[in-house]
């Protein structure tokens, strides 16, 4: 007969006037001592005479082992009842008024501890009672409190436990409320272990498979709490660690890490699929649960936070641990863009050779069933997904993380055999970093039609990728007549045949630059840009000593400004293209026969005086010194002025008187310098003419 024993006792009441909501206070549980019970203000029926009933309910068999927690759940029944409460204590049968026995723990929002001393110690009267929250006003027929209770640490003898509740109708008045009490004897013994629950020991939810690691979930399941050593799982894997073991259609599972709560086992490969029995043995008393076993169950091991997945980096990412993998997989680190990694799982099935049951792998085994992984929902090449050498059950899979991610969290997902590892918005991520990516160019083009080619001190239009982390122009202050013209805007430069070039406007797909007078005789320059510590690939670029353009306001009709008015000296904004977000070049006017007008290009060729690199240009007195003509809707304009403009750096200016009698409609405007001619097509270059022409 067992010597040592455990009683205890519950007394449930519950107050129609709720005046103690979260408890009525200490020394109302009936234990020998107290003030009484509940049913000291509660009225209603005689104790047990309510038509319902309590019972107490614990984990296994009815017993308690020293310092082993378990769970105490209470159940209060009553059909008619509607509001409820309870006050739970634990005494020593050595002493029943004043010893305590263990430590009482809410475990939920429905329950709180309360102590006669402040603070609390181990030796004080404690008391476990419902909260306010915990009184669940309008839960009708039943309500169940669940706690922890850690018997003491050493052999005591027999403990009584006492606890006085009720049951309300919570009609606001004192009577009707139904008092029920029960008792329960626990002796010390062996406490039976306890299923809840037999899952993937992956984040997945998709269940078991053979060859594949479960958790097993409980109370009781094992009275030590370690992993398998390496020297344990170095020859044939254990199927007993600390007098615990697992079966699974009755053959052995490895077991590699048990704890009270917690058994973690690899299950045979050679198991029945379908319905199968899970029978969990500790030091001769079993417990067993019925689970789902299928083909495959695939899912991804995450990282003690549930949210990443663990993430090995390089060719050899990570290192063998069967000591804790997987029932403690390492924390993860972020991943880079470009960076080699592998993904690790259970339960992907079949492998090709096969693998050697009960043993870690040898080496790589690749997968039989097709795949695929995806990273923030793209497919992503795999170069290896099978089972990791030096492990056993583990699935590695090798990839890498795409280059043109942007920084942050995706999904990680693996796809085989129409089943998922997705497990709901919360897992499995993995945190990118994107790497700086170089600049890349694609074409260099005139920054005044976006079309033509390049000349020496003439504006171009940069396109690519990555060409700058901000998007803007040059300001006042970074260009003007003191400082000259910068060549490099938030640390973006252009290097044209290893001279700087001048950047006036930058955006991560396109840079606007002024050349400089650079030699133009070999009929190519390498361009190369600079962004941070990030420099282009050279790129070669077509360049000829002459390549006019004419600006344009919408990238037909051209630039103008009329008489003897100029464009405004806004150097934050000019000459960067139309397709440029922050231009303001003033919108197209229409032209009157016979008046003056000024319109603007680019790369028109030597002046005198000649050209500074760098300078505004500070008035108007830089002409062309090539030939020049101009013609409008066919027909030969006057030219007052041709040259560089005043105010400004790189940029022509002409000045025409719009021929007599021309015809009202869009008419073409063509340039030509010393022989070259501006783009002449359908597109571009016009002004809209209008005899009755109201001008600014």
């Amino acid at each position: 007969m067992l010597r040592n024993r455990l009683v205890v006792l519950l007394m449930l009441t519950a107050p129609g006037v709720w005046a103690y909501a979260s408890g009525a206070g200490n020394r109302y549980s009936g234990a020998p001592g107290d003030y009484g019970d509940c049913s000291v203000c509660h009225k209603g029926s005689s104790v047990n005479n309510g038509g319902g009933s309590v019972s107490i309910n614990l984990p296994g068999n009815i017993v308690y082992s020293p310092g082993l927690k378990q769970k105490i759940t209470i159940k209060i029944t009553d059909a008619a009842q509607k509001r409820w409460g309870f006050e739970f204590a634990v005494r020593l049968n050595s002493n029943l008024s004043n010893g305590q026995a263990g430590t009482l723990s809410a475990t939920d929002s429905y329950s709180r501890v309360s102590c006669e001393t402040n603070p609390c110690s181990s030796s004080a009267i404690q008391f476990i009672m419902q909260t306010a929250y915990g009184t669940r006003s309008g839960t009708t027929n039943s309500m169940s409190y669940t706690f922890d209770w850690l018997p003491p640490q050493t052999d005591v003898g027999s403990i009584t436990l006492y606890v006085a509740a009720v049951a309300a109708n919570a009609d606001g008045g004192q009577s009707g409320d139904h008092v029920y009490t029960a008792s329960l004897q626990l002796d010390i013994g062996n406490p039976w272990p306890v299923i809840s629950s037999v899952t993937s020991a992956s984040s997945s939810e998709n269940g078991t498979a053979p060859g594949s690691w479960i958790a097993i979930s409980g109370s009781f399941l094992s009275n030590t709490t370690r992993t398998w050593t390496p020297a344990e799982a170095a020859g044939k894997l254990p199927t007993t660690l600390d007098g615990v073991s697992v079966k699974v259609n009755g053959k052995s599972a490895y077991v590699q890490s048990v704890s009270p709560g917690k058994v973690v086992a690899l299950t045979p490969s050679d198991t029945a699929t379908g319905q199968v029995d899970v029978l969990l043995t500790r030091e001769g008393v079993a417990a067993t649960m019925r689970t789902s076993m299928t083909t495959i169950a695939p899912g991804l091991l995450a990282a003690p936070d549930k949210r990443y997945v663990v993430v090995g980096h390089g060719d050899d990412p990570l290192a063998p641990r069967v000591d804790n993998i997987p029932s403690e997989p390492p924390s993860t680190s972020g991943v880079m863009t470009g960076e080699s990694v592998s993904f690790y799982g259970t339960g992907f099935g079949a492998v090709k050779p096969a693998l050697n049951d009960g043993f870690l792998q040898d080496a790589p085994a690749s997968l039989v069933t097709p795949f695929s992984l995806s990273i923030g929902g793209r497919v992503v090449p795999v170069t290896f997904g099978g089972l990791a050498a030096g492990f056993a059950g583990i699935y590695e899979f090798k990839t890498a993380i795409p280059g043109d991610l942007e920084s942050g969290d995706y999904p990680v997902v693996m796809q085989m055999s129409n089943r998922s590892t997705q497990n709901g918005y919360f897992c499995c991520y993995v945190r990118v970093t994107a790497v700086p990516r170089p600049p890349v160019i694609t074409s260099i083009v005139s920054a005044a039609n976006q079309a033509s080619g390049t000349a020496p001190a003439s504006w171009i239009a940069i396109n690519g990728a990555n060409l700058s982390n901000a998007t803007r122009t040059w300001t006042t202050d970074e260009a003007n007549a003191s400082t000259g013209l910068p060549t490099m805007l938030d640390g973006v430069s252009v290097i044209v045949n290893n001279t700087s070039a001048f950047v006036q406007a930058v955006s991560p797909t396109q840079l606007i630059a002024l050349l400089p007078s650079i030699d133009a005789s070999n009929g190519q320059v390498d361009v190369q840009v600079t962004n941070g510590d990030l420099t282009s690939d050279p790129f070669g670029a077509a360049i000829d000593s002459l390549a006019p353009a004419l600006f344009t306001a919408d990238g037909k009709y051209l630039v103008i400004t009329h008489g003897t008015s100029a464009l405004a000296d806004r150097l934050d904004v000019y000459p960067a293209s139309p397709a440029w977000p922050a231009t303001t070049w003033p919108p197209p006017t229409a032209v009157q026969p016979g008046e003056s007008i000024t319109f603007y290009g680019s790369g028109f060729g030597p002046t005198d005086p000649p050209i500074v690199d760098g300078q505004l240009q500070p008035d108007a007195s830089a002409a062309l010194t090539l030939p020049c003509t101009v013609t409008i809707g066919g027909r030969q304009a006057e030219v007052s002025f041709a040259g560089l403009a005043p105010g400004f750096a790189g940029i022509y200016q002409f000045t025409a008187i719009v021929p007599p009698k021309l015809s009202d409609g869009t008419q073409a405007v063509v340039v030509t310098a010393g022989g070259v001619t501006t783009m002449a097509t359908d597109k571009c270059c016009f002004v809209q003419v209008k005899a009755s022409a109201s001008q600014p």
